[in-house]
């Protein structure tokens, strides 16, 4: 038997703490991108708009054992003409590469049944569920338990980007206990022969040589990394490349303020010439590599080839049992010996497209509120009126959908134009 609970404010989710991490640490499956320091991050710049369905064992005296966090939005139906809820993967907004569920070993058939259950009892109308990287018996028994008259399942594989590359798929090396046994089963004869060079001629520390970011220099070298990536990507990112910057900056900042980065630089005397910047998970023992950014007229070594050899070599001696590319299949990942896990990208509808429960998700009306005044902005005030109405149908005292409305309904008689219920 199975409970749920649905944790909506940082007070209860600060007590979760030590539950959350039990759970994560018990699950073969947990990734870093669900640890309770990346969660964390993610649902603070989300602000309100969040949910944590946290389930409880009862024949395990209470103990929870399972944990799928989600954010809550809200759109436009253009079928029924009135606004519905959405749930999506929270860790996305801080480009998370895997999301997916907790789960205690032994409680997934019972335990993601209960969370489709309350799923099934909330207001939204589609969940989007992307960069799932789940098992198939987990994802049947959770996709299972939904009632197939009322909702529907559509997998969407990603595809190709244009590019050529599936971003479905994820490279990662299982690491065995020592660097000469990672380059003699993992590697080709001649990667190997590559590597070894290479390694070489930083490890004497002339002209060429690597170091690692610390306290002292890790804000210099993210600085640095950024720079490189902000140049190579500038021509294919085009007008959003100084947001994306910022929103990198900010992420990696975080996860290096809270030691949770490992940032080696490979030099040329005193000039940086390539920069990998990976998130670290002790609790699994891997290594995540994130980003990387090289100096595009350094042609006579390779930084990329260097640093994930160094990278990989740090990972093994400090004990990590696997380095992870994460999503993409760039050739290059597999010169180092990975395989491939899959990613599952769905969306659950309803097949009403209206929200399962009746009304607006409560606590989402700010986020409704603010996106009818975006409307009212943009010269789309009939838009902007149906949400005013609808939040007043559900709470007619909700003072800022009031004021607005009526605020409408002014410039309607000023004008003389006719946007009426």
């Amino acid at each position: 038997m199975y409970t749920v609970e649905i944790i909506d404010t940082p007070e209860e989710l600060a007590v979760l703490a030590p539950h959350w991490d039990a759970v994560f640490e018990a699950d073969p499956e947990a990734e870093f991108f669900l640890s309770r320091e990346w969660i964390a991050q993610c649902l603070a710049v989300i602000g309100s708009n969040w949910r944590v369905l946290a389930v409880r064992s009862l024949r395990d005296a209470g103990q929870y054992c399972a944990f799928l966090p989600l954010r809550v939005d809200a759109y436009l139906s253009k079928t029924h003409q009135e606004f519905c809820n959405e749930l999506l993967m929270p860790g996305l907004l801080n480009w998370a590469d895997f999301t997916g569920f907790l789960c205690r070993p032994g409680d997934e058939q019972g335990a993601l049944q209960a969370l489709a259950g309350q799923l099934q009892s909330m207001p939204w109308a589609r969940l989007v569920m992307k960069n799932l990287l789940v098992t198939p018996a987990r994802l049947d028994a959770f996709l299972a338990a939904f009632d197939d008259s009322a909702f529907e399942v559509q997998r969407r594989p990603r595809g190709l980007n244009r590019d050529g590359i599936d971003n479905d798929a994820c490279p990662g090396v299982a690491l065995p206990g020592t660097f000469d046994g990672f380059l003699a089963e993992r590697l080709s004869p001649n990667t190997r022969q590559k590597l070894r060079r290479l390694l070489r001629t930083v490890d004497r520390g002339g002209e060429w040589r690597v170091t690692e970011s610390d306290r002292a220099s890790g804000a210099r070298d993210i600085e640095v990394l950024l720079g490189f990536w902000q140049r190579a990507w500038a021509e294919h990112k085009g007008e959003d490349i100084g947001r994306l910057t910022r929103y990198y900056r900010s992420i990696l900042k975080n996860a290096f303020d809270a030691d949770l980065m490992y940032i080696p630089m490979l030099w040329r005397g005193e000039q940086p010439v390539g920069v990998l910047g990976h998130f670290v998970d002790r609790r699994k023992g891997t290594l995540l590599f994130k980003v990387a950014g090289r100096d595009p007229d350094c042609n006579d070594i390779s930084p990329g080839l260097v640093l994930h050899a160094w990278s990989i070599r740090y990972a093994i001696r400090e004990g990590f049992r696997s380095y992870e590319f994460l999503r993409g299949n760039e050739a290059y990942k597999y010169s180092f010996g990975a395989t491939d896990r899959r990613l599952v990208n769905l969306v659950i509808r309803t097949r009403s497209l209206r929200n399962a429960a009746e009304g607006l998700d409560p606590r989402g009306l700010g986020e409704v509120v603010e996106q009818c005044l975006r409307y009212q902005q943009k010269g789309q005030p009939e838009k902007a009126e149906v949400g005013y109405r609808q939040i007043l149908r559900q709470d007619p005292s909700q003072p800022v959908a009031t004021f607005l409305l009526a605020s409408l309904e002014r410039q309607r008689r000023m004008s003389g134009s006719d946007i009426s219920d």
